[in-house]
């Protein structure tokens, strides 16, 4: 599927002088907030989503009412990804664009909510002195 979709879910395994580290889901992006398989699969589908709602406007009249139509369509997918905790916070705009009147700009602003690979654990042994 990974393939057919032109992505990849490559699997790296580490050894270092401490023992094997599990297994991490890292992509083939350079850019960090899309490195992460599970991350880059919300982002992905975010993007097919919105695509295939805007699908659906083409031809239509490009007036305020049919763009609040298509704001409140994306809103509620995203409003969707936001109550399963897959995206922490979104912003979304739909507006008209100044000169061209065949087109619509949408402006999306979107934070996953990322996902526990690791802990750092500090841990202070010894007499603490002030503490009763």
């Amino acid at each position: 599927d990974a393939i057919h979709n032109g992505g990849a879910d490559v699997i790296v395994k580490k050894m270092d002088t401490r023992g094997i580290l599990p297994y991490v889901g890292i992509s083939t992006a350079t850019n960090l907030q899309f490195m992460r398989c599970v991350d880059n699969r919300t982002i992905n589908w975010l993007i097919v989503a919105t695509k295939y709602i805007t699908d659906q406007y083409y031809f239509w009249k490009n007036t305020p009412t049919t763009r609040e139509a298509i704001r409140f369509s994306v809103a509620t997918v995203f409003d969707e990804q936001q109550a399963l905790e897959n995206i922490r916070v979104y912003t979304l705009k739909v507006e008209r664009h100044p000169t061209d009147t065949g087109r619509v700009n949408i402006y999306i602003d979107v934070e996953v909510i990322g996902h526990i690979e690791r802990f750092r654990i500090y841990m202070g042994v010894g007499v603490m002195p002030g503490v009763e």
